[in-house]
């Protein structure tokens, strides 16, 4: 399998995909055993993620404003007068309704892994990674998952997937820094902010990625940090988390 399609399931596990991929990837899953087992594996890799993280009740004004965007009742909070059966019809026909819920889906998976990093960390770090694979949500200050970086132990690779539509100037790049416990950050090189790329971590750097390391992203001048550390804006950060 190509990395290409390889980082595509990943989009696919992350419901990150539009309609037309997300439909193109589960007609290919039916015909494509290697396809189904890459889409196994990171199901396996991302979902313990949100094992730790317990439900909890959304405020009222958040199903009111569900409702609202999917037209069930008016702006004001006045309820439609449309007939029982003329709302479901519009309900289930209505795209805004299928946006929202492919933006709900999108944001959940997102917030499983940021919620279980930042919220729910064990109150004893481990000393090292053991399983084959680890994960990190990079997100801003006020916790918005902007990336989710996955890394391979195995094949020393991390594969970084955009959250969000993050943009920077043609003049500017997004680089990726590993922080290592008590050292200073390391860069693993620039990356497209808005599309997932996968980097390939040196035999030194993969030997200093741990359960108490970190990644980061900072915005550079185009082509990458010219002192060798960051000089622009910190814009994600997060800490490892074994999968």
């Amino acid at each position: 399998m190509t990395p290409d399609r390889d980082l595509e399931c990943a989009e696919y596990v992350l419901g990150l995909l539009d309609t037309g991929e997300r439909s193109a990837v589960e007609r290919a899953l039916h015909e494509d055993a290697a396809l189904q087992a890459a889409v196994d594996a990171w199901e396996s890799r991302l979902s313990p993620l949100g094992e730790a993280v317990t439900s909890r009740q959304p405020p009222a004004r958040v199903w009111r404003r569900i409702e609202a965007d999917l037209g069930l009742v008016e702006r004001t909070g006045a309820p439609t007068t449309l007939p029982a059966g003329a709302q479901m019809r519009r309900f289930w026909n209505s795209i805004r309704f299928w946006r929202t819920l492919a933006l709900a889906t999108t944001f959940a998976m997102v917030a499983v892994v940021a919620v279980n990093l930042f919220l729910a960390a064990p109150t004893e770090a481990p000393s090292g990674l053991k399983s084959a694979y680890a994960a990190a949500a990079i997100a801003d200050d006020d916790g918005v998952p902007h990336w989710t970086a996955t890394v391979d132990k195995a094949k020393r690779e991390i594969i970084v997937v955009p959250a969000v539509a993050f943009q920077v100037s043609d003049s500017a790049s997004t680089e990726l820094w590993l922080i290592p416990e008590n050292s200073k950050p390391i860069s693993l090189g620039v990356f497209p902010s808005n599309r997932s790329t996968s980097i390939v971590l040196s035999k030194e750097n993969a030997a200093k990625l741990n359960a108490r390391s970190a990644l980061a992203v900072s915005v550079e001048p185009k082509g990458g940090s010219p002192t060798g550390q960051a000089t622009g804006p910190v814009v994600g950060k997060g800490a490892m988390h074994e999968t």
